[in-house]
């Protein structure tokens, strides 16, 4: 009812101006034909003073006042409806606005299906992500957020605009919150954690033995449920920018590393849209073109900053890769490849070797994922 009565009566209403308006200039082109107006129709003469309203028989022209009135009622009625159509507070919605390899959402009990880009998002929704695969979405004008891979989020109260609120439950999320309004804020829950904020960049991690909450900048409200001794349930804490908390087991509080910083510019390098439902979309796949290189060079950061993996196993989960260097001289080193010339750099287990082309026999990729 509502939608028709702010799309159809605005239309009418533009309609009785256009003929009250037609009506007055007929009446002007009368009263310029017309030398002489006639006694008791005064009113139909533009042209006139007030006290020339008044006709030589005492009366008012109370048909130029019945226009003059309908004219002013009518631009009045629309302009009350043009107040009242406006929205007050309406936001751009929740949408999809970057998604890399396998992310699928679940709505309605449904089956999973894959997300499209600018996909909107309605409370309830399942966003899911595999292996190797990440979705940015964008809440409103104020919320950014990055799901990692391998990941779970529910969109839970994103269309509350006072408390914003999603639930991981399982793997990462990047957050990226601007200023929020008086009385706003934007939260993430877990399931045994929850992660309030008013503006800052921060991520939220929910792993088998790994349940952490980092804070770039800013400060975030962290209510802990069950942490153990350590901490009594539903205990807070304010977690200011460059700390980690960890929640698994204990409460445990320490400098943000290097890493966990670099992943939270995963999600700062992507700038707020200012209305993403009516972004076009070939403007978005050359914009997210850009911030694929942009995120690969955080990457290669982070490569640089982690700590060498000093098992197999970690060379595998870092680099996703095992090569297989052999020698003439019968010798075979196992490994990743960091560097190829004249001399090739090796990280094993046991350390980063350099080992001269001129002794390599062959190489060859033994495992990857």
């Amino acid at each position: 009812m509502k939608e028709f009565f702010c799309r159809q009566m605005p239309v009418y209403l533009a309609q009785i101006v256009f003929i009250i308006e037609t009506y007055h200039r007929i009446r002007s082109i009368l009263c310029v034909l017309i030398a002489t107006c006639p006694e008791g129709h005064i009113y139909l003469c533009p042209d006139k003073t007030r006290t020339e309203i008044f006709s030589n028989t005492g009366g008012f022209g109370m048909r130029g006042l019945f226009w003059s009135m309908g004219r002013g009622i009518t631009l009045l009625l629309l302009f009350m409806v043009f107040v009242s159509c406006t929205p007050a507070g309406e936001t751009p919605g929740v949408f999809v606005v970057w998604s890399v390899g396998d992310v699928s959402v679940v709505r309605g009990g449904a089956q999973p299906k894959q997300i499209a880009l600018k996909e909107s998002l309605v409370p309830g929704d399942r966003l899911q992500t595999g292996k190797d695969s990440f979705a940015v979405v964008q809440l409103d004008t104020k919320v950014v957020i990055r799901l990692q891979e391998e990941s779970i989020l529910d969109m839970t109260k994103i269309n509350d605009q006072k408390n914003t609120e999603v639930f991981l439950g399982k793997g990462q999320v990047l957050s990226r919150v601007t200023k929020l309004g008086k009385g706003e804020s934007y939260g993430v829950r877990m399931p045994t954690a929850l992660a309030a904020v008013r503006g800052t960049e921060f991520s939220a991690t929910f792993r088998e033995g790994e349940k952490r909450v980092s804070v770039k900048s800013g400060t975030v409200d962290v209510t802990v449920k069950g942490a153990g001794e350590a901490a009594a349930p539903g205990e807070k804490k304010a977690v200011p920018g460059g700390t980690t908390l960890e929640f698994d087991g204990e409460l445990k509080a320490r400098p943000i590393d290097s890493k966990e910083a670099l992943q939270i510019e995963l999600v700062s390098i992507v700038p707020v849209l200012p209305d993403p439902g009516k972004a076009d979309e070939i403007f978005l796949k050359n914009r997210n073109e850009e911030l694929q290189k942009k995120q690969k060079a955080v990457e290669e950061k982070m490569n640089e900053s982690a700590a060498p993996p000093t098992t197999m196993e970690g060379i595998l989960a870092q680099y996703r890769r095992i090569d297989e260097i052999v020698l003439y001289n019968g010798k075979v080193i196992r490994g990743v490849i960091l560097q190829r010339g004249a001399a090739y750099k090796v990280l094993t287990p046991g350390g980063t070797i350099t080992v001269p082309n001129s002794q390599i026999r062959n190489t060859r990729l033994v495992q990857s994922q």
